[in-house]
């Protein structure tokens, strides 16, 4: 997300169960650029994760975002953990689809 705030040519972002600290959050209304979110909601620091990267940091962010009326897509994996897009083949092949397709979508030549 700092490199996103700090460098003016990002087209769109990819998170993939980020960090999402309070004062990021804060700066959301800051971002001009639309945001795809995957995130597992038993992300936890028992799994690879951090205090950070709990469900409920995540869903404060994709709400900061809206409120804002920046564009973000969220899609949010049920039980899915922190390395969870290595963990399930299901939750693999669906979040690789939904990177393509928002890439390809957002991304100009």
């Amino acid at each position: 997300m700092n490199y996103i705030l700090r460098v003016g040519n990002v087209q769109a972002a990819v998170l993939n169960s980020a960090r999402y600290p309070r004062q990021l959050t804060q700066l959301s209304p800051q971002l001009r650029v639309p945001i795809l979110m995957l995130h597992g909601t038993s992300d936890s620091p028992a799994d690879g994760g951090t205090e950070s990267t709990n469900i409920q940091m995540a869903r404060e962010f994709e709400e900061a975002l809206r409120a804002a009326g920046k564009p973000v897509e969220a899609m949010y994996y049920e039980d899915g953990r922190h390395n969870g897009i290595f963990d399930s083949s299901t939750q693999y092949r669906d979040e690789v689809q939904r990177m393509l397709a928002f890439l390809l979508h957002h991304l100009r030549d």
